[in-house]
């Protein structure tokens, strides 16, 4: 959209006349007036006549002012916010093209806005898509920015993480986010998703799924596909193990804990989690296939057994027949006898 009016003759006029021009339509556009007035602010923030330093907190106050507040917002809304966006976009660019050492600032500016704005899709009335295409185009220009700025790997790190992190429901393609995470320091990147997952609350698998049990689930979800972009198998373990809501998500957990090397705390996180669910077949089979992996045959034996008897699936007599273990086939064998006789 910035690039539609590069060949403008208008150009070619100073800025003092498009200062008049612009007042003067604003008196009768109370949204172009909006927008006057945080260009003013930002002017006077990041561009002060006496050399003094860059007052970034009243610049951020203003963009985010312009934003608004709006959590659902309307139809005719959204256009508004469309607009504004389109602002935001032209904004960033100018300011890159004016002066290098000002994009920095701009970029921390926009993150905020850019969360907020993420947040105001989720539940807008956007029938048209028309915040949905600002927000994308906003967020397209503020990354590529981010990528050619002269920031640090660490730095980048904890512009972007919050934001990316925000964008709960996938208002912006995931990978654009995470190609760009991946680019910076990956220490920092995992350390900030190891101390979100470190604060969750631990949940308890269980059968009966409810809404409460999906509490602040938009969030896990998202970490859960940044690490595994990352390819981080500890976080992600520790991750799937305290997020867990039923007893699939707990056999997830269980594999990622052995992909991380924490075998035997996964044998002893499916004990418990089986004792939870002492009819679950998944975490049965979970836990068989870890007590065959590790040696404990009379275990795993005394597993299949008791989950036969409480459903005669002969799944567990093929399981127990394909073991190396005599007692196992004998047991097999016998079990198929006795389905056969009854």
């Amino acid at each position: 959209m910035v690039d539609a009016y590069t060949d403008d003759p208008l150009r070619e006029r100073g800025g003092p006349d498009w200062s008049v021009w612009m007042s003067a339509l604003a008196v009768q556009s109370p949204e172009l007036s909006r927008g006057l007035e945080c260009l003013r602010a930002l002017q006077v923030c990041l561009h002060p006549s006496d050399g003094a330093a860059p007052n970034l907190k009243r610049a951020r106050q203003a963009v985010m002012k312009y934003v608004g507040q709006a959590r659902c917002p309307s139809s005719s809304a959204c256009d508004k916010l469309a607009s504004r966006c389109s602002l935001l976009q032209s904004l960033l660019q100018t300011e890159a093209n004016a002066d290098q050492q000002a994009e920095p600032h701009m970029l921390e500016l926009l993150a905020p806005a850019i969360q907020k704005l993420l947040a105001m899709c989720e539940g807008a009335d956007d029938r048209g898509a028309v915040l949905l295409r600002a927000v994308r185009g906003l967020v397209r220009q503020w990354l590529e920015a981010v990528g050619r700025s002269t920031l640090g790997a660490v730095e980048r790190a904890y512009l972007i993480y919050p934001v990316a992190m925000s964008d709960q429901v996938g208002s912006v393609d995931a990978q654009w986010w995470w190609s760009q995470l991946a680019q910076c320091d990956r220490l920092t990147v995992i350390g900030q998703a190891q101390a979100e997952v470190a604060e969750m609350d631990m949940t308890q698998p269980s059968v009966t799924v409810n809404w409460k049990s999906f509490d602040r689930r938009w969030r896990r979800l998202r970490l859960k596909a940044l690490l595994e972009h990352l390819g981080d198998t500890s976080v992600l373990a520790e991750l799937l193990r305290r997020s867990a809501v039923d007893d699939f998500e707990a056999a997830q957990a269980i594999g990622a804990m052995v992909k991380a090397g924490r075998v035997r705390e996964a044998i002893a996180q499916a004990e418990q989690w089986g004792r939870s669910l002492p009819r679950s077949p998944v975490l049965a089979q979970a836990l068989f296939e870890l007590y065959i992996a590790d040696g404990w045959d009379e275990e795993a034996i005394a597993l299949a057994k008791a989950h036969f008897e409480l459903d005669p699936n002969p799944v567990w007599l093929d399981r127990l027949a394909a073991m190396t273990n005599p007692q196992a086939q004998a047991l097999a064998e016998q079990f198929r006898q006795l389905g056969a006789v009854r």
